[in-house]
């Protein structure tokens, strides 16, 4: 499949947006040698002509920043199953019966009539 302009312009764009967005906000992020990093990313990725195919390149830069707090939610375009943004937004809203979870056993009384005793079940 030949590469369409539009498509590859695109998915450039998405690899730029990534590496500021990680130059700005990741924890370690300051730590890192962007002046190298960025150029060799974008050369790595320029062959890249669906942003799909973005996904390990991503992963693959995360892992270089070893920083346990940045991570990638990464949802594929073109595709039909529910994205898992709306899947959030259900279980949000969703009732522990309408999700089948037994209902909790609450307790709670105040001490002394000045602590409030909370029994939280797990």
């Amino acid at each position: 499949m030949p590469k369409l302009h539009a498509q590859v312009n695109q998915t450039q764009q998405m690899v730029i947006q990534f590496l500021d967005t990680l130059q700005k906000n990741a924890y370690m992020g300051k730590s890192m040698q962007w002046d190298s990093i960025r150029p060799a990313f974008i050369a790595e990725t320029r062959h890249i002509n669906e942003v799909n195919q973005l996904k390990p390149y991503f992963e693959k830069l995360l892992k270089t920043l070893k920083d346990g707090h940045s991570s990638l939610f990464f949802e594929e375009t073109g595709q039909d199953k529910e994205s898992e943004q709306d899947q959030f937004e259900k279980m949000a809203v969703m009732t522990d019966k309408e999700a089948g979870i037994p209902p909790k056993n609450f307790q709670h009384y105040m001490i002394n009539s000045k602590y409030a005793y909370i029994n939280v079940p797990p």
